[in-house]
């Protein structure tokens, strides 16, 4: 990278460079190689060398840090003004030195609070992930929110962090637990830790007491042969450890959300009374 502001004898060799499309210039007196141009890490680190203020936002501030597979194009600047490339958007926004951190090469706003800049993207997604990475808090999410009162889209942000008060890491978990709060189901845990002689497994929402598991499966994470060998090591460890477990599909929780709660119910019935489910007749 050339700044050529800090190298003004490099100007001229940089000028050539970039009308040979060895280099590319990226913002005013910043240049890059061309082959590097697209790239969000070198784009961030040359919008900090161009504004030290300057912080990227949401969804590349997301991909630089706590969600790497995230495929955002492009960066988002606070405090860039009105510079705007293909790949770079300004906004006027500043970003209170609380809330932004330096990763090394840029200044990106905090993950509590990229999380809930990309609810208006998003939705809830960035604030499961964020909560499974344990790059933020709940705690943080909340406090991002208070400091960063009367913004669009506050209530959405607000509404979604209630829902996810037991710390869900998927949607389709968040969804779930609305759906046992309202079917007034108690007792349960989220993410619960269990070790295993062969390793360490988080359930999904467990009822210690009972040792009843709820797995809900999205068929994103369980359609490699990675992933169904992964389910079923898994599976057994946890019934050879005393566990029932009950798996539902994100179709079940939001078209069949009457059968989930009589079955939770019905699970949690017989490890409270020892009864064991009924066999199956002969054919």
């Amino acid at each position: 990278m050339i700044a050529v502001r800090k190298q003004p004898t490099l100007a001229p060799a940089a000028q050539r460079a970039a009308r040979s499309g060895e280099l590319v210039r990226v913002l005013p007196g910043i240049y890059v190689p061309a082959a590097a141009a697209g790239d969000l890490t070198t784009l961030a680190a040359a919008v900090c060398r161009y504004r030290v203020d300057a912080t990227v936002l949401g969804a590349a501030a997301a991909a630089l840090s706590y969600w790497s597979s995230y495929p955002a194009r492009g960066l988002t600047v606070a405090g860039l003004g009105a510079a705007s490339t293909p790949l770079l958007s300004g906004t006027e926004r500043r970003i209170d030195r609380d809330w932004r951190y330096w990763n090394g090469f840029a200044w990106l706003s905090h993950p509590a609070l990229t999380a809930l800049d990309l609810v208006d993207e998003v939705g809830g997604d960035g604030i499961d992930m964020v909560l499974r990475t344990r790059a933020a808090s709940l705690a943080d999410l909340n406090a991002a929110l208070r400091a960063h009162p009367n913004r669009p889209g506050n209530n959405s942000r607000r509404r979604l962090l209630l829902d996810s008060r037991a710390e869900p890491w998927s949607a389709a978990e968040r969804r779930t637990h609305v759906l046992f709060r309202r079917a007034r189901i108690t007792g349960w845990t989220a993410n619960h830790p269990v070790l295993t002689p062969i390793g360490l497994f988080y359930l999904d929402l467990a009822f210690r007491r009972e040792r009843v598991a709820v797995e809900i499966d999205g068929r994103s994470t369980h359609d490699t042969p990675a992933a169904f060998q992964h389910d079923r090591t898994r599976q057994n460890a946890l019934v050879l450890a005393g566990w029932l477990i009950l798996r539902f599909t994100w179709q079940d929780i939001i078209e069949r959300p009457d059968e989930v709660i009589a079955q939770v119910r019905a699970a949690l019935a017989q490890r409270r009374t020892g009864q064991q489910p009924p066999k199956p007749g002969r054919r």
